[in-house]
């Protein structure tokens, strides 16, 4: 860290969505004597989350020069809904000592997205079991409650939330049994 060139940042936390564009701005100063091209660079995020104004610049002794920094974090799954520590850097190109940084903090909120699905879509007979396949692309954890309903009041659905498989029971006397479920959690899909 070097005391002869330094960052002001408008704004050191920065809270936005996942494909939301925000734009914000830092200043950097050169204190020194000396008169070099400053490499600028964001360390601590994905690089196709940001878009930096300025990489590289000649900064005049006792000068100041205005970037921009435009953070466009991605709206999938892999932009996960949590504190996102990173920094911005400049060095002197020709002087490594002549460097400082800055953290950050950028805060994903969350989106939800998922998808149902089930396995087979129809079927018949007094018995049948089906699987409910539940797709989370979002970026936070989702909690689901199941619930079956049946317009007909014929059916009892039991769910069995530890097992993959889900039973639909028809009722033998045709009576409405009601719906049974559980609150099981289901985890989001990891990016490979």
């Amino acid at each position: 860290m070097s005391d002869q060139i330094e960052i002001e940042l408008s704004k050191d936390v920065i809270k936005t969505h996942p494909g939301d564009t925000v734009v914000e701005t830092f200043v950097i100063a050169n204190r020194s004597e000396v008169n070099d091209q400053f490499i600028v660079a964001v360390e601590g995020l994905d690089s196709s989350w940001y878009e930096l104004e300025t990489s590289s610049a000649k900064i005049y002794p006792m000068d100041r020069l205005k970037c921009r920094l435009t953070l466009n974090p991605p709206k999938d799954s892999t932009a996960l809904a949590e504190t996102h520590s990173f920094s911005v850097k400049v060095a002197a190109k020709n002087d490594p000592r002549i460097e400082t940084s800055v953290p950050m903090t950028l805060v994903l909120r969350p989106f939800y997205n998922f998808e149902l699905k089930l396995d087979p879509p129809v079927f018949g007979g007094p018995t049948g079991n089906y699987d409910l396949l539940i797709h989370n692309a979002g970026n936070d954890d989702v909690p689901f409650r199941m619930v079956g309903i049946d317009s007909n009041d014929s059916c009892r659905f039991t769910f069995t939330p530890n097992a993959p498989n889900r039973t639909c029971r028809r009722d033998a006397e045709g009576k409405s049994c009601g719906p049974a479920g559980r609150s099981p959690k289901l985890w989001r899909n990891k990016a490979v």
